[in-house]
């Protein structure tokens, strides 16, 4: 193990940082919602992970669908997802305008990204078209009220209820979902942006978050909804060719 490769693992492991936390309580959730759609896929499915950031779920896609697709429209995000080594087709682009033909992919990802998209609903519509009919989206959003102020948000998040109905009238018929990140998450976070707003460098408490699992689940931060298309909507082609 290179030097680098220590280093992310401490960091990973112990440092709080707000991408961290988020792992920490939501990772188990998403892959068991990936891999309960893998085991009747039988690895036969195009998967796309859609603003995949910097891969931290693409290489879950690659374990259950023998094509992976994950776009980004910061090049340097996916110039790390390169780095490693995640075998997955990489493209710059957004979500209100992919560029691949209709019912092409079997399983798409939308972790943490519909609250930056001005048009959340044009957004689902296009991940829509993209879909196969009776094929799988698993969803992540914050749960409002926010922890911190996020200035690329472009709300603050959705309450199970709001999010359920934006994807119904997009096509979409939610089969089920869990909340995280609750309470004791809320503080870990909150103490951890203030942290590193005035050391620049996030504290090492991770770890913490393990005595969450003892404590009363109330106040949550993120929605995690596992959804399927059940109505086509949008008929344009893309040019893009997988």
């Amino acid at each position: 193990m290179s030097m680098y490769q220590i280093q992310q693992k401490l960091f990973k492991t112990f440092f709080a940082h707000p991408d961290n936390i988020r792992l920490f309580s939501q990772a188990p959730i998403v892959r068991k919602y990936i891999n309960s759609v893998g085991q009747t896929s039988c690895l036969s499915s195009i998967a796309i992970d859609i603003g995949c950031g910097t891969g931290r779920y693409t290489k879950f896609l690659t374990q259950v669908s023998n094509f992976v697709v994950a776009i980004d429209p910061n090049f340097e995000a996916l110039k790390r997802v390169r780095a490693k080594h995640i075998p997955a087709k990489l493209i710059q682009g957004e979500v209100e305008k992919l560029p691949f033909k209709s019912k092409s992919f079997s399983l798409a990802l939308l972790l943490e990204v519909i609250e930056h998209i001005y048009n959340d609903k044009s957004g689902l519509k296009e991940i829509n078209r993209i879909l196969k009919l009776d094929k799988n989206l698993i969803l992540s959003t914050p749960y409002p009220p926010p922890v911190y102020p996020d200035k690329l948000h472009k709300r603050v998040g959705y309450t199970k209820n709001q999010i359920f109905n934006l994807l119904k009238s997009s096509g979409f018929k939610p089969i089920s979902y869990n909340l995280c990140m609750f309470w004791w998450s809320r503080i870990l976070l909150k103490f951890a942006v203030n942290f590193m707003s005035i050391f620049k460098f996030p504290p090492p408490i991770l770890p913490l978050l393990k005595i969450e699992k003892v404590l009363k689940r109330k106040n949550p931060f993120d929605i995690i909804v596992k959804a399927k298309t059940y109505l086509s909507i949008g008929k344009n082609e893309k040019s893009y060719s997988l």
